[in-house]
């Protein structure tokens, strides 16, 4: 909150249109990490298998992987408000939708939905922090308003889980995918109010250009940036070890939770 309320008061830029973007992303969040843990129940309700339940972590993270570049370089180019919108706009439609249907698609079809949600997700991360990168007038309020979003990303990731895991608890499963709809459609009320910033590519030429298979879809252009420099490089491999490290723990927790302390997915 300290950051949040320093990036405030040191903008010059439209404050209201980057405390839109800081809301917007909190409450999509919020659907985004309650989301996660309710993979992880439905998997593991459908299959009963701990492999399956392990499994699910790494539909979480794919997406970025293996999209993350293109979808990176893509934002850059788009209109990043109406990104947010249609990117916010498709998970209710997603969400709501397996509500009422996941029992019945099964668990390879559910994971694919959620697949597709975090492919989403990650277009819309990227918006964001293009928008932000484009409203931000200098590089000290830039600095400012990554920091809040780190900040924000921890409170949503506290908040999430704990949310979606009570929702289970009262109610259903069911219950915690129409929460998730919900904050999307609360995300859509902040960013349809903020300034429009006009594309610099069409929809599909910028999507043609994200995703070249000549430059591995972005890997490419972003490995030659990190080799060029010497202290991002070894940030770089820093920052993959951590990731591998905090995968391992997301990964392993609910399986030891689940599986050998007897949980159901109610005990989330």
């Amino acid at each position: 909150m300290a950051k949040f309320l320093i990036a405030m008061r040191h903008f010059r830029g439209n404050p209201s249109d980057l405390r839109r973007v800081f809301l917007a992303y909190l409450v999509s969040n919020l659907g985004n990490f309650s989301a996660r843990l309710t993979l992880a129940v439905i998997i593991y309700d459908l299959t009963g298998n701990t492999a399956s339940l392990a499994a699910s972590f790494i539909v979480v993270k794919l997406p970025m992987v293996i999209f993350g570049n293109a979808l990176g370089r893509m934002g850059s180019f788009l209109n990043q408000r109406r990104v947010l919108m249609v990117a916010d706009s498709v998970s209710i439609v997603l969400f709501t939708c397996l509500a009422f249907s996941y029992k019945w698609i099964g668990p390879f079809w559910t994971a694919a939905c959620f697949f597709v949600s975090y492919v989403i997700a990650s277009l819309f991360d990227s918006a964001k922090a293009h928008y932000i990168a484009r409203i931000s007038p200098t590089k000290e309020e830039l600095n400012y308003a990554v920091a809040t979003i780190a900040e924000i990303i921890y409170i949503a990731v506290a908040l999430g889980p704990f949310i979606g895991g009570y929702l289970i608890e009262w109610l259903n499963v069911s219950a915690v995918l129409l929460f998730n709809s919900a904050t999307f459609a609360i995300s859509i009320l902040y960013v349809r109010r903020l300034a429009d910033v006009p594309a610099r590519m069409k929809f599909w030429r910028a999507l043609l250009s994200a995703f070249r298979v000549t430059d591995g879809w972005g890997i490419g252009h972003n490995f030659r940036i990190v080799r060029s420099h010497a202290l991002l490089s070894r940030f770089t491999v820093f920052f993959a070890c951590r990731s591998i490290t905090y995968g391992l723990i997301n990964a392993i927790t609910p399986v030891i939770a689940l599986a050998k302390l007897g949980l159901g997915s109610a005990g989330l």
